[in-house]
This record gives C-alpha cells, sequence and structure tokens, in this order.
C-alpha cells in the first residue's frame, strides 16, 4: 500500500502581510478531518515553533508564503497506511502536522539542524550522517491529537505501526532525503 496524499489547498501568493485565508480554507474544506478544525489556529503553530526556538521561520512563510525561499507550500491530508516508513529525511522547509487518527511514530535526530542550506537540490540533503549512533536519535509517538512541527533542517524518520495514521499537514510537498551511502551506519543494514 502506498502513502495517499489529497492537497486541500496551495498557499497563495501574498502581499505584505500574510492573512490566513489559505489556512481558513483548508481547515473548512470538506475533506478535512474535523480534528484539525477544531484543534489548530496559527497562534498554536507560532506558539510550537517558539518552543523549537524557530518562530522566525514561520514569521517568514506569514510574511511571505514561502519557506526557506524553496517551492510553494501545501496543505494536504496524508493517509499513511499500517507498517509504513519515510526514509531518513531532512525538512528544507518549515513544516506543521496534526496527527488526525492513529499514531506517527519516529526516530529523531536530537539537537539543532544542522543544515539549512538545500539550494543545490532540495531533495536530497547535503550532508554525510555517517558517524551518528543510535544514541543521538529520539524515539517519539504522537497519537491522535497531537501537533508538531519540523523546523527546516530536522532529521527524522518517520513510521507507522499496526494502526496507519491520518495527517493534516502543511508542507512544502516533498523532503530532502538522506542518500543511503549518507545514513548512519546502524540503519544502512536495517
Amino acid at each position: 500500500m502506498t502513502t495517499s496524499i489529497k492537497v486541500l489547498g496551495y498557499v497563495p501568493p501574498f502581499n505584505e502581510v500574510h492573512n490566513e485565508i489559505g489556512l481558513d480554507q483548508a481547515l473548512n474544506h470538506r475533506d478535512a478531518p474535523q480534528i484539525a478544525t477544531t484543534i489548530v489556529n496559527s497562534e498554536q503553530i507560532h506558539d510550537l515553533f517558539a518552543a523549537k526556538n524557530c518562530q522566525e521561520e514561520w514569521l517568514d512563510f506569514v510574511r511571505t508564503g514561502r519557506s526557506n525561499g524553496l517551492g510553494t507550500m501545501q496543505y494536504a491530508l496524508l493517509t499513511i497506511p499500517p507498517n509504513s516508513t519515510f526514509p531518513l529525511h531532512a525538512h528544507p522547509n518549515i513544516e506543521f502536522i496534526a496527527v488526525c487518527h492513529g499514531n506517527l511514530y519516529e526516530q529523531r535526530l536530537q539537537g539543532r539542524p544542522s543544515t539549512r542550506d538545500f539550494s543545490r537540490q532540495a531533495n536530497i540533503f547535503p550532508m554525510n550522517l555517517n558517524h551518528l549512533t543510535i544514541d543521538n536519535f529520539q524515539s517519539l509517538l504522537h497519537p491522535t491529537g497531537s501537533l508538531l512541527v519540523n523546523e527546516i533542517g530536522s532529521i527524522h524518520l518517520s513510521f507507522t505501526k499496526d494502526d496507519g495514521c491520518v495527517l493534516f499537514v502543511l508542507w512544502s510537498g516533498g523532503h530532502a532525503n538522506v542518500p543511503t551511502e549518507s545514513l548512519p551506519r546502524f540503519m544502512q543494514n536495517q
């Protein structure tokens, strides 16, 4: 089975000030899950970014409708089947996620992002991670109702177990995957 992605809307081009119409339209879209419409607002999202000391990344998006100068941002509904894995990847753009159903699991690289430079190829992570060990990663569970953000340059591997999950996301539509030869050695044999 593959992940189903239903784009609910693209972030429109903005003038001087982002009026959040794009977010309102996405949250009120007929296919947006009820949980997203009741638990998400722009102030909560700002607070999540502020908690990670990356509120400027969110404010840049609010001002411009873009993130890190790359790509068009979009609101989407992702249905991820049971026992699926997204490979280890970095985020060339900000990402906001509301877990609407099921559980999302991850192995997240701890600490501040090592790079924000994705100018050459936004879909390939530009650094070698061979030296990292399992101790550099934190295991996390995000159950239904969880809100989370990925700042520019954050690195993680996401997966589901038997229940799968449904996510409401604000993202660029892609990740910067870590090439196999650059994976931490403990992940190369999995």
